[in-house]
């Protein structure tokens, strides 16, 4: 497993774990919605539920490998020329 699917795994289970924290703190799923709408969230309630689906969201691109490391640009011949033992 390459180092960006890790990142993106761990990115992803940290995300799951941050958001469901989140609504354990804000009691049960039905005062959840009826508080989400109402805008009776806490504060940091609030920044772990969205903070813990930013989290996983952005983690999945990585897990999935669509995020690659970029490979370098080809060398000019002047380039290779002067970095080439004589």
């Amino acid at each position: 497993m390459t180092t960006s699917r890790v990142t993106g795994l761990v990115m992803v289970i940290f995300g799951v774990v941050l958001a469901v924290g989140g609504l354990i703190g804000a009691r049960t799923l039905a005062e959840n919605l009826k508080n989400a709408f109402g805008g009776d969230l806490t504060k940091q309630t609030t920044l772990c539920i969205i903070g813990g689906v930013v989290c996983a969201l952005g983690g999945i691109p990585f897990f999935l490998g669509v995020v690659r490391k970029r490979e370098a640009a080809p060398q000019t011949r002047r380039e290779a020329s002067e970095e080439a033992p004589s």
